[in-house]
């Protein structure tokens, strides 16, 4: 996979996630998430997102 396919947009981001605009800004201002200006777009990279999710899985037995 090449590095535009493996972009997406902030739509595409926030569908994946399941998350509103909002959510995804702060994650994305606090670091959570990275994020690249591609002229006046904002894409994100699905592997950076996979990433952010495998770090918030919570281990068996941990309260939410």
């Amino acid at each position: 996979m090449n590095q535009e396919q493996n972009m997406i947009s902030l739509k595409e981001a926030m569908k994946y996630l399941d998350i509103s605009r909002t959510t995804l800004h702060r994650l994305t201002k606090e670091g959570m998430i990275p994020a690249y200006k591609v002229g006046r777009l904002v894409k994100y990279k699905r592997e950076e997102i996979d990433e952010f999710l495998r770090k918030q899985r919570t281990k068996e037995g941990e309260s939410l």
